[in-house]
């Protein structure tokens, strides 16, 4: 999985080296594929479930496995998934010298970014709970170790434990890619922000990659540099799992801390 999770990354590597005039189609191609399959997938495990979760258990059952007593803190956890899908809406700000009009583009980005991502988020979750038919232990501790696609295996069975393994694949695939696809502009965000704070020498080393490659237009070093400390992030849950998933969840809690401290600022003291 580490190499797989290396390889991915060199491959967005590659794709971010090329001209930056090379890269829309792709792109555009990135966010038609996520919503088209978003759609698709669960129509189909809804459309394949045998059964499907009640109306109370989706809206209103609370579910509590952590055996922790606080149930305002064991509801924080529950959000970090969701959280985690509104990670990086500043996006179109970090690509705005990269566009026309950027003063109206880029604020206009971020707010259909974050309409986006509740409407799509939002219908993915509750396909999800639907076709889950309200089995969570099947859901947690299925096949793999991973929820979601348990829960296509549960959606594609016949209700007596009998899998429909090229349906449950399928879905699988269709998610994989779309997450894969996804990790491209993630990479070109991070290298961007990355190039930025080496401009005002805000990093250690910053003369190496604070510079845009002259032929492709893009800061090939920064790149290079993200690629390395992301590997090495890769490299963690060989030694610790734990480990590993603390730093996703604090990188999560972070981001929405990141996020508000400006907006404070600028409701607050800035208006002064």
């Amino acid at each position: 999985m580490v190499a797989i999770s290396i390889f991915s990354l060199f491959l967005w590597v590659v794709k971010n080296i090329l001209k930056i005039d090379s890269q829309g189609w792709f792109n555009n191609f990135s966010a038609i594929y996520q919503l088209i399959t978003l759609v698709l997938i669960i129509v189909a495990i809804l459309a394949a479930a045998p059964v499907h979760s009640s109306s109370e258990f989706v809206w209103f059952s609370f579910h509590n496995s952590t055996n922790m007593p606080n149930v305002g803190y064991v509801s924080l956890l529950g959000m970090l998934t969701c959280l985690y899908g509104l990670s990086g809406y500043e996006s179109s700000s970090q690509m705005s010298e990269e566009t026309f009009n950027a003063s109206v583009v880029a604020p206009k980005g971020m707010v259909n970014g974050v309409l986006a991502a509740i409407v799509t988020g939002m219908f993915f979750m509750v396909g999800l709970l639907y076709a889950m038919g309200g089995d969570i232990e099947g859901t947690v501790n299925g096949v793999t170790d991973q929820s979601i696609m348990n829960i296509f295996g549960l959606a594609f069975s016949d209700g007596k434990g009998t899998i429909n393994v090229a349906g449950a694949v399928s879905m699988s695939v269709l998610l994989l890619v779309n997450i894969f696809l996804g990790g491209f502009s993630h990479m070109t965000v991070t290298t961007r922000i990355c190039y930025a704070m080496a401009r005002e020498k805000a990093l250690p080393g910053s003369k190496y990659y604070d510079k845009v490659h002259p032929k492709v237009q893009v800061p090939v070093n920064a790149i290079i540099v993200i690629f390395f400390l992301d590997s090495l992030l890769c490299l963690l849950p060989l030694g610790s799992s734990t480990a590993f998933d603390a730093i996703n969840s604090i990188s999560t809690i972070g981001y929405q801390i990141s996020y508000a401290i400006p907006i404070v600022l600028r409701i607050t003291m800035a208006r002064h």
